[in-house]
């Protein structure tokens, strides 16, 4: 993918369902608050495992636990 078409990515109301749902479980699964600042991380983190190509919960759930800023423990 272009970095135009990568940085210019919409989202449709399904797209989005998939990663609030994906957020909801990995903030869940973690202890995570939805309102704190290491969801929001997550959040942006999502949003740009999904433009890469992680296109379901479970894919972008495990992309997150890989994700090295956010597995670590100084974070959560």
């Amino acid at each position: 993918m272009r970095t135009n078409q990568f940085l210019h990515t919409s989202f449709g109301p399904r797209d989005l369902a998939i990663l609030r749902e994906a957020l909801e479980i990995w903030c869940e699964e973690k202890g995570v608050e939805l309102n704190s600042v290491v969801a929001e991380l997550a959040a942006t983190a999502l949003v740009n495992m999904f433009r890469e190509g992680h296109h379901t919960v479970p894919a972008l759930i495990d992309q997150l636990n890989r994700h090295k800023s956010l597995s670590s423990e100084f974070v959560l």
